[in-house]
Formats: C-alpha cells, sequence, structure tokens
C-alpha cells in the first residue's frame, strides 16, 4: 500500500465463509474479514479493484453489496470487535485501549488493517508453536510481519535480532509502531518482497503467508536457515499441506510436524 490513509471496499458476503473460500480471497488481496452471525463482511484495498476481481470475488463467494469505506471508519470498527486473546495462557495479546493482564508475555498490537492480531488462527498457530520454541539468542527472519506481533513475540521469547520483512508500506509502517508500543529493540524493519538477496543464516524463520508465496520462496527460505534451524510455516489449509510438505522434502527436510485449527494448517520442520 502505498498510503496509510487510502480507502478500502467492504464486501457484504451472504451466508458464513467457509475456509476453503477465505483462503482464496485473502490470496485476492482481502486484507481482514469481520464474522457476523449468518453473513460476512470483507476489507480489500480500494487500488485492486476491478471489474475482473469484482466477477472473481462473486464465483468464489456470493456477496449482496461492496462500498467505499473511509480509512478513519476501518480503526473504529475494530475497536468495537478486536477483544484480547490469551494463547496458551502465556502470551496475551490486547490493544492500547484494553487493561493489561499477569501472563508471561504481553504484545500490544493497535487494531489496524495490517493483519496479524493473533484472532486469525494462523497467527495463533504460529504463535503456539512459537512457545514451543527455543528463541534465547537466536536469529530471527519474520517473511511477510504484516503487524508485527510475530517479530515482537520473537524478541518477548527472547531473540537476540529479527530482521521482520513485508512488501507492504502500510505493514511495515503498522510493525514499526507496533514495536514502539512494546518497547522493541531487537527488530529492523524493512520493505522487500523477496528473499533472493536476503543473507542469512537464521535460527528461527516465521512464515505466517500465504500458499503460493510459500511454495515460491521455499528454496531461499532452506538457503537462510541455519543448520538445526527451525522454519514456521503457516496460512494455508489443509487441502494445501500435503503440497507444501511435498515442496519442504524436495530440498531434502526430514524433520517435520504440523497442527490444525480451524482448518488453517501451521507446519514446523528443523534443517538437518
Amino acid at each position: 500500500m502505498d498510503d496509510i490513509n487510502q480507502n478500502y471496499y467492504r464486501f457484504d458476503f451472504i451466508g458464513v465463509i467457509d475456509e476453503i473460500a477465505s483462503a482464496s480471497l485473502y490470496d485476492l488481496g482481502f486484507e481482514a474479514f469481520e464474522e457476523k452471525e449468518i453473513s460476512a463482511e470483507g476489507y480489500i484495498p480500494e487500488h485492486l479493484i476491478t471489474a475482473a476481481l469484482i466477477a472473481q470475488i462473486q464465483s468464489i463467494h456470493a456477496f449482496s453489496t461492496y462500498e467505499i469505506i473511509e480509512q478513519q471508519n476501518w480503526n473504529a470498527i475494530w475497536e468495537s470487535s478486536f477483544e484480547p486473546i490469551s494463547i496458551s495462557d502465556q502470551i496475551y495479546v490486547r490493544a492500547t485501549f484494553h487493561p493489561s493482564k499477569d501472563l508471561p508475555y504481553e504484545i500490544i498490537i493497535d487494531p489496524k488493517m495490517a493483519f496479524g492480531t493473533g484472532h486469525h488462527a494462523t497467527t495463533y498457530l504460529v504463535l503456539a508453536e512459537m512457545l514451543k520454541t527455543d528463541f534465547k539468542n537466536k536469529s530471527v527472519l519474520d517473511f511477510g510481519c504484516g503487524s508485527g506481533i510475530l517479530a515482537i513475540a520473537a524478541e518477548k521469547l527472547g531473540a537476540s535480532s529479527i530482521h521482520a520483512i513485508d512488501y507492504d508500506s502500510w505493514s511495515v509502517e503498522n510493525t514499526t509502531e507496533n514495536m514502539a508500543l512494546n518497547q522493541c529493540l531487537n527488530i529492523r524493519v524493512s520493505q522487500i518482497d523477496h528473499l533472493v538477496e536476503e543473507i542469512g543464516p537464521y535460527d528461527v524463520i516465521l512464515a505466517n503467508i500465504t500458499r503460493d508465496i510459500l511454495l515460491k520462496n521455499s528454496a531461499d527460505i532452506i538457503r537462510l536457515l541455519a543448520a538445526q534451524g527451525v522454519a514456521i510455516y503457516s496460512g494455508f489449509i489443509e487441502v494445501d499441506l500435503e503440497k507444501i510438505i511435498e515442496k519442504v522434502e524436495s530440498f531434502g527436510i526430514k524433520q517435520l510436524q504440523f497442527s490444525m485449527k480451524e482448518d488453517w494448517c501451521v507446519l514446523l520442520f528443523r534443517k538437518d
């Protein structure tokens, strides 16, 4: 995104969106969904909208209306719907307007358009896996940092250096803001859309993005991973798990494990 004040379109979808449809809509550029009792709203940047894209959206999941909304309305939407969450009674994710809670790791995320507040199943899954992973004095790459929540969690878990990257200028700015809220000192943020020129190695690589980007970048991710380093993938659904595993195994990776939440998957693997 070029400007944090840009507009977004809100699509009013008919009925609840299933996991396969929501994954496809995320791939088209939707950045958030708000589930209602018998419907859902989806938000996508204005600059992505074309007649062809609208037809494609309708083919994935029917909608009744769509309209442009001003950016300042987005924060009001999130503030009315964003509730704090806890992961394994250890990580507590809240906004600035929520009270603190006595858990080991507190992460403050301002509820803006950048994806990643912990509410989506993939973010929750990655955070849960991070709690099981050793970050003490480790170097970390957060590929597709969104709001910066995973990079911030990595620092709180003991990582000594974190490089958070995203193709999106809004995500870079939001990550920087959230780093300040959490008083992070070990994270640097870059606006990058590929890993070709990235220099490792990294002890831990976090990649909560999409199936296609994971498949496209697995060679570089594994190249950048240190010996005995750990990678955590998410952003894809169960039907894509086999394809992701096949891709990773094609580079000689043998130590893999996965789990699921609401049909979304997280895959963890170690480089021998």
